[in-house]
């Protein structure tokens, strides 16, 4: 345990003291053994790379302090399944935590390529590591060595998320799809809707954008187009 808070203290500006104890309890309940290092600093949340067995999983942390409470009632209004989440600093964190653990797990359970859903507790979320030595590169770091396969899997993917999972992504760029040996796995769920959100179809929208611009010069514009449609149109057909 005093090896855990010492670790800690290197990373005073982002551990609150009920971060802090939310660790202890996960590491005393055997989720990770030590925290090994910072992989990822994002605007909400901080990535640390963290030993278990012999095996490294991933947590992320939300940090209390910065996180934009406007943002985050206006994503759990589009959210039916929180409708009780009280307006308070710590509820809407804890439960916004909780959010992306659900999203997550529900898209593993569909066979979304995603890391592996392990735990949630207070601001912490736990999931399997993607890559080796090191975390598996963003799709805007590395560009597939072949984009057409690259990106027909990507769409079977998203067909899975969004018509088995029934779950929106809402930000899905090149920034939250890994490269990992060539194959896409989607990140970070936590502004993920359900897909009889009143907001879905819009967010869904969005998505398709985002993805279709990143590959505008790497994949011929009809297929682009086709992809879009075919979401779409099977979306609006559902809903009927």
């Amino acid at each position: 345990m005093k090896k855990i808070k010492e670790k800690f203290k290197v990373y005073h500006d982002v551990f609150e003291p009920i971060t802090i104890k939310a660790l202890q309890k996960l590491n005393l309940n055997g989720y990770f053994d030590y925290i090994e290092k910072e992989i990822s600093v994002g605007k909400e949340a901080n990535v640390f790379l963290a030993k278990k067995d012999n095996d490294f999983v991933v947590l992320k942390i939300y940090r209390i302090a910065v996180m934009d409470f406007k943002k985050l009632k206006d994503y759990f209004l589009m959210d039916p399944r929180f409708p009780k989440v009280r307006n308070s600093r710590y509820d809407l964190i804890f439960n916004w935590t909780k959010k992306e653990y659900r999203n997550l797990v529900k898209a593993y359970s569909n066979l979304v390529r995603t890391p592996t859903p392990i735990t949630c507790y207070k601001n912490v979320l736990i999931e399997s590591f993607i890559g080796e030595n090191n975390p598996a590169p963003k799709l805007k770091d590395k560009t597939p060595e072949n984009p057409e396969d690259f990106f027909e899997d990507l769409v079977k993917n998203v067909e899975k998320l969004v018509f088995k999972a029934k779950v929106i992504h809402g930000d899905l760029s090149e920034y939250n799809i890994l490269n990992y040996k060539e194959k896409p796995y989607i990140i970070d769920f936590s502004q993920s809707v359900p897909f009889y959100s009143p907001q879905a179809y819009e967010l869904l929208k969005r998505d398709i954008e985002k993805i279709k611009r990143f590959f505008k010069k790497l994949i011929e514009e009809k297929k682009l187009k086709e992809f879009e449609d075919y979401i779409l149109n099977k979306f609006r057909e559902e809903l009927i």
